[in-house]
């Protein structure tokens, strides 16, 4: 009897454990203003051109408009330590548009690249343009140039191009501007110097247009989603575009209208994702991410459906997981609609879901963006002060770290039931070994 209470205690030991475990999460606030955000995160490089810490950036005050709104720019060291920081703007109309790399003539990364909103007072209204600002390895801004591009242009994405050789020579700039109150979609295309070489804008007559997302394939050409809207209707078309970004071929027209889709560019093929609201799910829920692979031909190769609800009002990123600079799977960032918790779910190279390597269950985050890098995961966003607390402020940005994200956190309600199972086999093999006694001794 005494192994049978062994053994069964080892058992609720061993279940116990395998499912309550919660990663070792640590955050970080900057600390500056209220209503932080951060927006991007990327690893950074040092003078070897060898990748080394984390860069994050965001906007300060983005809602305060008694105060000045401020960009910054941040460098974390790989043990988590702040290097550096950089900070731009004066004016609460000031914003962040998106953050990339830049690099020299021999094709290293010798710094980092913003977009930014530069705002000015123009015959009693604020007329805006988007400004490149390149900042040096060290935290220093080296350069400041406006893209000349139409007044109140909105960035969406830059884009890295390359030349015959496979080298990087430039960027492309896609988003969208309003001329007489209708939306034009925008791309233009700079060398690394930062001086444009080519500026096009995509229009159709019946609609608003956005160039939400874009990406490059390296036989010169671009694939674009854009959005398609008036007051009826809302479409979305994934579009083939030549080296100057003339459209000449839909690949895709028949999205959701609630979609919203995205791509992420791999070498030589590319993946589209977004929401599908048609799928079969518990608790009558019904929208859950796909993701569909194309090769460098456009045609479809495999698509992949979620098996578990996913909010679509909150984000979804796709990122590639890298073992030693190869990309070996995906890992894709959803909310869960049943629970709100961010989920990261890995998928193989063929589209299969495999595993959840993590969920934060923590409500009070805002994650806008996260990379992987050599098993840890990195989140920015936001973190709002729970009710109970008496915090000195409403919303702070975040710097998450996830240390061990191949650990899934598991709720309490899941342990007990684990427990309660546990111990009913226990009670059932103690009632079985007394029953056993008893007939043993009645035969006596």
């Amino acid at each position: 009897m005494k192994k049978v209470v062994v053994m069964i205690i080892g058992v609720i030991t061993l279940l116990t454990c395998n499912q309550k475990v919660f990663a070792k999460d640590t955050f970080k606030t900057i600390n500056k203003y209220d209503e932080e955000s951060l927006e991007y995160i990327i690893k950074g490089y040092n003078e070897e051109n060898k990748s080394s810490g984390l860069i994050v950036a965001g906007t300060y005050n983005e809602k305060k408009e008694e105060e000045n709104t401020q960009i910054l720019l941040q460098k974390y060291s790989d043990d988590e330590k702040e290097l550096w920081n950089y900070n731009y703007g004066n004016t609460i109309d000031d914003k962040l548009y998106y953050l990339t790399y830049s690099y020299s003539e021999n094709n290293t990364i010798n710094g980092y690249l913003i977009a930014v909103e530069e705002t000015k007072d123009k015959n009693d209204s604020k007329e805006t343009s988007p400004l490149f600002i390149k900042i040096d390895l060290d935290g220093k801004p080296v350069e400041e140039k406006l893209m000349n591009l139409p007044s109140n242009t909105v960035i969406n994405k830059i884009i890295e191009t390359y030349d015959s050789e496979s080298k990087i020579d430039g960027y492309v700039v896609a988003g969208y501007t309003i001329k007489d109150n209708k939306k034009i979609s925008v791309v233009a295309k700079y060398n690394l110097g930062l001086d444009m070489l080519w500026q096009k804008e995509i229009t159709d007559e019946s609609y608003d247009t956005e160039l939400l997302d874009i990406v490059y394939q390296k036989d010169n050409s671009y694939r674009m989603i854009i959005s398609y809207s008036n007051s009826t209707e809302n479409k979305y078309k994934l579009l083939n575009g030549d080296s100057e970004c003339n459209i000449t071929s839909t690949i895709k027209e028949d999205f959701d209208s609630n979609d919203t889709p995205k791509l992420l560019e791999i070498d030589d093929y590319y993946l589209v994702y977004g929401y599908n609201h048609n799928v079969k799910l518990k608790n009558d829920k019904s929208t859950s991410y796909y993701i569909i692979k194309y090769n460098r031909d456009n045609q479809e190769e495999w698509e992949t459906i979620g098996n578990t609800p996913v909010n679509d009002e909150k984000s979804i990123e796709l990122q590639p997981f890298k073992e030693n600079k190869k990309v070996v799977s995906y890992l894709i960032m959803t909310t869960n609609d049943s629970d709100l918790s961010i989920e990261i779910t890995k998928i193989n190279l063929d589209g299969i879901i495999e595993n959840k390597v993590k969920k934060i269950n923590n409500e009070y985050y805002k994650i806008n963006k996260f990379i992987s890098y050599n098993d840890i995961l990195y989140f920015v966003g936001q973190i709002s002060c729970p009710e109970d607390d008496n915090c000195d402020y409403d919303m702070k940005s975040l710097l998450l770290i996830s240390t061990e994200d191949k650990v899934i956190e598991v709720k309490e309600e899941d342990n007990k039931a684990i427990i309660v199972i546990a111990v009913s086999i226990l009670i059932f093999s103690v009632l079985l070994y007394i029953l056993r006694k008893y007939q043993k001794k009645k035969k006596n």
